[in-house]
């Protein structure tokens, strides 16, 4: 699985192929942006930023002259019918034969769930999951007709079991990993790949992580991906991120998780909130008593 050669893209579809990737503007997406290019595919870049995604279509020009581009700038977190409409417009007349849902959005740091804005779960929920099932069901009905698709939908390994101060986050990358199994099994035998990709920490700006064996580069991770690509409903691409998962399967994730997180010091931080709220709790507890029996002057 993790030495195979990548499986011949272009010859399956053959070609002015389309391949449209959300978050294309930087990370795992921009590199999935320049994979699918190097193989032959004309590439359609969604983000919202209209300056990063014509800085990433003029690299790909420059190292790709015969590829066509295509940018949409659309930010996905702002879940309306008008951002569909605008997208299926955009590309009404090209053959969009491959699907990345690759945008993400996460908290920026270990939160409690009550200390989380709603309007930050509002927007990890629209960006995870509905335009992850909007972009499907568009761009499959197509694909459907054609006998012939993939849709890759990036997932996260913190769905797998749950990780606790990203209660959301979390959630909505476990919605991910099972409808991308759903729609493998719906749509494999009619000729479309539906694949979800799970990957722990990967060393992109989001993560803030150098690179290490844990901690792969996303040319690595992409490496690793379009090899296992097809292979599985959920890929674990990285083999250091497969053996993070056969660990949990032992039920020492939380150890492994826990020492990971403990090394950024962000498990440190999360837990220094919790005290400081719990003593906040308490003072509060206390004030209501102590102002109970003044009222009814309870000894």
């Amino acid at each position: 699985m993790y030495i195979r050669p990548s499986p011949n893209l272009r010859k399956r579809f053959g070609p002015d192929s389309w391949c449209l990737i959300t978050g294309a503007s930087d990370g795992i997406g921009k590199e999935f942006s320049f994979r699918f290019a190097s193989l032959g595919f004309n590439i359609i870049l969604v983000s919202r930023t209209l300056s990063k995604l014509e800085k990433v279509e003029n690299e790909i020009k420059e190292k790709y002259p015969n590829i066509k581009t295509k940018v949409i700038a659309q930010d996905l977190s702002d879940y309306s019918t008008k951002m569909t409409d605008k997208i299926e417009e955009e590309t009404k007349d090209l053959r969009v034969d491959v699907l990345i849902n690759n945008v993400g959005a996460c908290s920026r740091k270990l939160t409690l769930y009550i200390d989380t804005k709603l309007r930050e779960d509002k927007l990890m929920m629209n960006v995870n999951m509905r335009t992850l099932v909007v972009l499907s069901k568009l761009y499959l009905k197509k694909m459907l007709k054609r006998k012939n698709g993939i849709v890759i939908n990036l997932s996260s390994g913190s769905g797998k079991s749950g990780t606790p101060y990203l209660a959301t986050y979390s959630s909505t990358k476990a919605f991910c990993m099972l409808f991308s199994n759903n729609l493998n099994l719906e749509y494999k035998e009619h000729g479309i790949t539906v694949q979800g990709v799970t990957p722990f920490y990967v060393s992109t700006r989001m993560s803030n992580m150098k690179p290490s064996f844990f901690v792969p580069s996303t040319k690595s991770f992409m490496n690793a991906t379009m090899k296992q690509f097809g292979s599985e409903r959920n890929i674990w691409p990285n083999l250091s991120h497969k053996l993070i998962k056969f660990f949990g399967t032992m039920h020492i994730s939380y150890a492994v998780e826990r020492s990971l997180l403990t090394s950024k010091g962000l498990l440190k931080n999360a837990d220094e909130r919790r005290q400081k709220r719990a003593k906040k709790l308490q003072q509060e507890h206390w004030r209501l008593e102590r102002g109970l029996s003044d009222i009814f002057q309870i000894d």
